[in-house]
């Protein structure tokens, strides 16, 4: 929600967020404090209700109930006096009990304690010592009189004094709590005004505070955006042009960010940063052209090395295979030949990768039958493809030799990636959009994702660092592709496997001069030696 809105609409909002909730604080705290203030009505309810309970139990230090327990006694069957006494022990523990607590919680030296724990209780000691000591033996003897003399003379006397001495008690502890109250009151009206006071001065400082905070962080933040949005346009033309720039070349630079803060802050040292960022960015992408450069020169050398090793192995074995006329080696020889030509296809792959122009030419236009042938030739299982119907097209020579390495690479996966006992066809005609040749396998097939991977691998030519070690016939075939103008994808086949589909445009084509395609070739020493679909075997050689 918060993260369309502006740096300054949101530090604008971390500013009265707190000011709003401090001033709601206060209007409650202020609210609560006075509802529950000393004389408050919630106050007075409480107290009536501790006077209600008061009323109706009465408190274990006054020995009222024992004293009518008393009195109660005497009057009693004999037989029904077991109860009452029984009462009256459990009264006698219980205000030993409370006598107790109120020893360990009144204050040593207060009035309250000298006459509740001091006074009263001695009084009280009185009273049970001539309830125990006169009356209850005087009851289990069965005298009456005694009894009751002893309720008139000692256990009435006891009594009365320990009820006077508890007047007291209560009567101080009155006006304690008539002071007590007077003070809370006072105290809760001065801390009100306290804290509403201190929480108006936070709610100004916050806002004078938060002011100067958002002041000092919009300003460099602005500067930052704009320095920001600047290199983010700059910086990836920047690159670009690192990666495909000229090595003699000035160094490349880019505009530093900067922002108008007087201290080291976080901003300046995020500019900073950045800026180092920017400069690494740019060193790396230098760096990365140049050892590109490097690696791509060094891997077209080699290719070509091995090329020229190879153009004149097939050569010197095709030599042999003019002159040879046992079956037996001149079948090795075409076994040999055609390890060779794979050999050479790998050698040209690498050409491809390193960004070479084609290594060999065709003077003239070629049947797409025999451009499927000449692919045919530099795969291991060529005996595996079957042309099932490829319509009579010619191809311009200057893209005959990179259709047949495309459909070579596709041919070859196809293979690989298919069941031995199962053919590959081959399927060319003429459509609306040009000349398309499908390559059909019955293999594992490819997931929808696979293939939308590897269509988008074929349509980005990319870095070859960027590419996967595992799809490099993928991209090999994508890079002759976008060379020659010729459209590859990749689709599911009818039943099972994929179907390459390679589609070459109408200005690829061309009609064939009056020489015939099969022909030998004029003086082109580079130009591409087509091999048969057949069984290396035949008696005649493969030029």
């Amino acid at each position: 929600m918060f993260s369309k809105l502006r740096i300054s609409t949101r530090l604008a909002i971390v500013v009265l967020v707190p000011v709003v909730a401090l001033v709601a604080i206060a209007a409650l705290g202020y609210r609560t404090l006075y509802s529950s203030r000393i004389g408050s009505a919630s106050y007075d309810n409480i107290v009536l209700a501790k006077d209600l309970v008061a009323d109706v139990n009465a408190p274990a230090q006054y020995v009222v109930e024992s004293y009518a327990l008393a009195l109660r006694l005497v009057d009693l069957d004999p037989a029904a006096r077991g109860n009452d006494i029984a009462r009256l022990a459990e009264l006698e523990v219980a205000y030993d009990e409370r006598h107790a607590y109120w020893t360990g919680v009144l204050a040593p030296g207060t009035q309250l304690r000298t006459g509740l724990v001091d006074t009263s209780y001695a009084s009280a000691r009185a009273f049970f010592e001539a309830v125990n000591n006169e009356l209850l033996p005087s009851l289990a003897a069965g005298d009456l009189d005694a009894a009751r003399a002893a309720v008139r003379d000692q256990v009435t006397p006891a009594y009365e004094q320990h009820r006077a001495d508890i007047a007291g008690v209560l009567a101080t502890a009155t006006d304690e709590v008539g002071f007590r109250e007077d003070y809370a009151d006072g105290l809760v009206r001065d801390r009100t005004t306290q804290v509403l006071v201190a929480l108006a001065g936070i709610a100004v400082l916050i806002v004078v505070v938060s002011t100067l905070i958002a002041r000092s962080i919009v300003r460099p933040v602005k500067e930052l955006t704009a320095a920001a949005g600047r290199a983010e346009s700059q910086l990836p033309r920047v690159v670009a042009a690192a990666h495909a720039g000229d090595p003699t070349a000035e160094p490349i630079t880019v505009t530093p960010l900067s922002v108008s803060v007087s201290s080291k802050d976080e901003l300046s040292t995020l500019a900073a940063a950045m800026n180092q960022m920017q400069a690494t960015a740019v060193q790396l992408a230098t760096e990365q052209a140049l050892t590109r450069r490097n690696v791509s020169t060094m891997l077209a050398n080699l290719a070509r090395r091995n090329q020229s090793l190879l153009n004149r192995t097939l050569s010197f074995i095709s030599q042999l295979e003019e002159n040879e006329r046992d079956p037996e080696t001149l079948e090795n020889l075409f076994k040999l030949d055609h390890l060779a030509t794979r050999m050479r296809r790998n050698a040209e792959s690498l050409l491809v990768l390193a960004g070479s122009d084609p290594p060999r030419t065709w003077p003239r236009p070629i049947e797409a039958s025999e451009v499927v042938r000449a692919a045919l030739s530099e795969i291991e299982a060529y005996d595996r493809v079957e042309l099932s119907q490829v319509e009579t097209v010619w191809v311009r020579g200057s893209v005959v030799s990179d259709l047949t390495h495309l459909l070579a690479e596709l041919l070859d996966n196809a293979t690989r990636f298919s069941p031995p006992t199962t053919t590959v066809s081959v399927v060319g005609r003429l459509t609306d959009k040009g000349y398309l040749i499908s390559v059909i396998d019955q293999g594992m097939g490819m997931s929808e994702a696979d293939l939308d991977a590897a269509n988008a691998d074929l349509e980005s030519i990319g870095r070859l660092e960027e590419r996967s070690t595992m799809v490099l016939g993928l991209a090999v075939v994508g890079r002759l592709a976008a060379r020659s103008g010729i459209h590859v994808r990749l689709a599911e086949s009818p039943f099972e496997g994929v179907t390459a589909q390679v589609r070459v445009p109408f200005d690829l084509l061309q009609t064939p001069t009056a020489e015939p395609s099969n022909a030998a070739p004029q003086a082109a020493p580079t130009g591409p030696i087509l091999r048969p679909a057949t069984p290396l075997v035949a008696d005649v050689p493969i030029g």
